[in-house]
């Protein structure tokens, strides 16, 4: 399972909100001490603490969830891994349902973190409904992508199709969008990511429709040449006619001699 890179950024005193509670002040102070020192148990102690006294206090909230991610990266159960994921998540959910604050990360970076946290410990379905939450209040591009890979390594072909087409649809005016849905499709023919031939045989037709759409906005694009090769071969795999496989295959020879002419052309 891929995994982002997790920014583990510990926000000290400075910037705390007041706390009229002088316990609450002494308790965050020795939470901060115990995750600098790696005691990261001690440390989600002491801001527990904090949160019985201050239960809206935003900065141990996310203190809390930070040293539950150190704890996470060195737990190799899985059960464990979980447990540490779920309660990471539910306090950064916490702090991602309060009002922005100066000091603390936003909404979309608590998000990423949630995110990275789902996928570390294998919670693929979930972490497909945190992405949708966010595609719901704004269409991200990479979002869209990462829950069609998603979709794509759980098997479901169709859904991931249906969302990788949805990048198109989002920016459709990018040569880019087309190429990726193109080399989607043949990644899921040629990895044979789906059961159902029928599904590899749409998949492979798509991408050649993409690919033709990608090639309209950039004539000399010499990577979607050469995915256009590749998706004329796999095509070739699955006619029954021997005529109709050599006209594929001819296809894709020329194709791939384009794209070589330009690769050459690009080198210095």
């Amino acid at each position: 399972m891929r995994s982002l890179p997790v920014l583990l950024v510990l926000v000290f005193f400075g910037a705390c909100q007041p706390v009229d509670d002088v316990r609450a002040r002494h308790q965050l102070r020795n939470g901060n001490l115990a995750y600098l020192r790696g005691e990261y148990e001690s440390a989600v102690r002491s801001y527990e603490r904090v949160l019985r006294l201050a239960p809206q206090h935003a900065q141990a909230q996310l203190n809390t969830g930070y040293s539950l991610m150190a704890m996470l990266r060195s737990a190799t159960d899985s059960v464990d891994r979980q447990r540490l994921a779920d309660r990471a998540l539910e306090s950064l959910s916490r702090v991602a349902s309060l009002d922005p604050q100066d000091g603390l990360p936003d909404r979309d970076e608590l998000h990423q973190y949630m995110l990275t946290l789902l996928l570390d410990s294998g919670q693929r379905e979930r972490a497909i409904e945190l992405l949708e939450e966010r595609v719901a209040t704004r269409e991200d591009v990479s979002s869209i992508q990462m829950i069609s890979d998603l979709y794509l390594e759980a098997g479901a072909i169709q859904q991931a199709l249906v969302w990788r087409e949805r990048c198109v649809a989002v920016a459709p005016e990018r040569f880019e969008s087309h190429y990726s849905l193109g080399v989607f499709a043949w990644r899921i023919s040629h990895f044979g990511l789906s059961t159902h031939a029928e599904d590899s045989h749409r998949a492979v037709d798509r991408g050649l429709a993409a690919l033709d759409a990608a090639l309209e906005l950039k004539p000399d694009y010499a990577e979607a040449l050469a995915y256009k090769n590749l998706l004329y071969r796999e095509k070739a795999r699955y006619v029954v006619s021997e005529r109709e496989r050599r006209r594929l295959t001819q296809l894709a020879d020329e194709l791939q001699a384009q794209a070589q002419s330009l690769f050459d052309r690009e080198k210095p």
